[in-house]
């Protein structure tokens, strides 16, 4: 494999509402897991500045969404909406694939899907313990939040008998937004 870097590629970063571009010189902007985060109208703003004629901006998300083992194939929705659902802001609608943001562009296309992959129980909870919803009620209920997270490891726990080294099937949702100038 080629070392060397196409003389037409660059790469480069920086504030979402300020980029670092001159008008009309990208040919693409992606945003992994980020958009939701951005104050939406600077930079969509911004996005229309840099990007030229026909550029793409690619806006794609994805979380775990699902234990695919019969029987929890809802927990982690359940655990959600039951415990986390008073720490729900705006900028967490992105549950739904940034379905409610609209997006200022034109051949607006969006994609989603369910990815497959494997996890162990430990696994599981390492990921929930970054959803933002858990960070912030950990942050304002350290002990409710250690709490629940047990009552849910042993859930899990007793539906896998106990096995928490096993590797069990799990669901990422994938969400894929695409447009152009």
């Amino acid at each position: 494999m080629s070392k060397k870097q196409a003389q037409n590629v660059s790469y480069q970063t920086g504030p979402a509402e300020t980029l670092p571009f001159e008008k009309d010189s990208v040919a693409m902007i992606v945003a992994v897991n980020a958009l939701h985060w951005f104050d939406m109208a600077a930079f969509f703003k911004e996005a229309v500045r840099v990007l030229h004629p026909d550029g793409a901006l690619l806006a794609c998300i994805y979380h775990l969404r699902k234990i695919l083992v019969p029987g929890m194939e809802n927990v982690l929705d359940d655990f959600r909406h039951d415990n986390l659902q008073e720490y729900h802001t705006s900028q967490h609608d992105y549950w739904d694939g940034y379905a409610k943001i609209d997006f200022p562009l034109k051949d607006v296309k969006r994609k989603e899907e369910m990815v497959p992959g494997e996890m162990t129980l430990s696994d599981i909870i390492s990921v929930i313990k970054t959803w933002s919803l858990s960070v912030k009620m950990n942050e304002r209920e350290p002990e409710r939040f250690k709490k629940i997270i047990v009552e849910l490891e042993n859930s899990i726990s007793s539906h896998l008998k106990g096995d928490t080294a096993q590797r069990v099937q799990i669901g990422m949702k994938a969400y894929y937004v695409l447009a152009r100038k």
